[in-house]
């Protein structure tokens, strides 16, 4: 494998610019990135939280829940998983070196600080049964869609799965994060804090049957984060939802400054 990982750049949006192509160069052994398109360079460090060197699979890795090592290749090897992407609505392209595909699952890592990894998600992509595997993630992490910026200082979204935020994030280019399922413990909070300031606008955007969920985050967060409210959809999640009709439901919700910056990113 090469030294030098071509990705799409995570800082050219914030910059204005467009993030089409694979613009980021990223020197692993050196530590060292940088931009050809915005000219952003720095350590990899200081790249956002699920920003990390793909995973190099080790026999000998103690991860929470087993999988089929021998079995499993990069999303951009994978027409099945690319092909799922696109079933979903959402591009692969930017995931292809982050994101793994193992027999029916598509295998979301989570990394430390230090590049190593803790945990993951598997998400089943056909068949019946249980859909995620691994409880450790759901319980101890969040989800961030590679390229977010954090901390964020505008408009944040809380979404419940990995697809929910990957929505959000692809189709309007808004911030936000997966809780990786409904359940509210203190950690999350403390992340949720963690990637945003006083000033931010956060959005409760879970399912729409879970209206009851996001009430609890709306009391956990209301008195640390003033201005977060709640969007409750009509029916279904952001992925189910779609693109136009998620704008309409989070419209009523954004100021009009707000409603200006996205509508014209997206």
């Amino acid at each position: 494998m090469s030294s030098n990982k071509r990705v799409h750049c995570c800082f050219c949006p914030a910059l204005g610019k467009r993030n089409d192509d694979f613009t980021l160069s990223i020197n692993w052994p050196k530590g060292i990135f940088y931009c050809f398109r915005c000219g952003t360079s720095g350590r990899v460090d200081s790249l956002p939280p699920n920003f990390k060197q793909p995973l190099i699979l080790k026999e000998d890795k103690q991860l929470p829940e087993s999988l089929d090592f021998g079995k499993m290749i990069s999303l951009g090897d994978s027409e099945i998983g690319k092909s799922y992407f696109r079933i979903r609505g959402l591009r692969s392209e930017p995931l292809e070196n982050f994101v793994f595909v193992s027999g029916k699952k598509l295998v979301f890592p989570f990394y430390d600080s230090e590049g190593n990894i803790v945990y993951y998600v598997a998400r089943k992509m056909w068949g019946s049964g249980r859909r995620y595997d691994n409880k450790a993630a759901a319980i101890k992490d969040i989800y961030i869609p590679l390229g977010i910026i954090l901390p964020c200082r505008r408009t944040f979204i809380i979404t419940e799965g990995i697809f929910d935020a990957l929505s959000v994030w692809q189709w309007l280019k808004i911030p936000c994060i997966a809780l990786l399922g409904m359940n509210i413990n203190a950690f999350k909070i403390r992340r949720i804090l963690e990637c945003t300031c006083n000033k931010t606008h956060i959005i409760i955007l879970l399912d729409s049957g879970e209206y009851k969920t996001a009430q609890e985050y709306f009391i956990e967060l209301k008195p640390l984060r003033k201005n977060t409210t709640i969007c409750k959809l009509e029916e279904g999640d952001p992925n189910e939802t779609g693109k136009e009709k998620l704008w309409t439901s989070l419209m009523p919700y954004l100021s009009f400054d707000e409603r200006k910056i996205f509508s014209n990113i997206s």
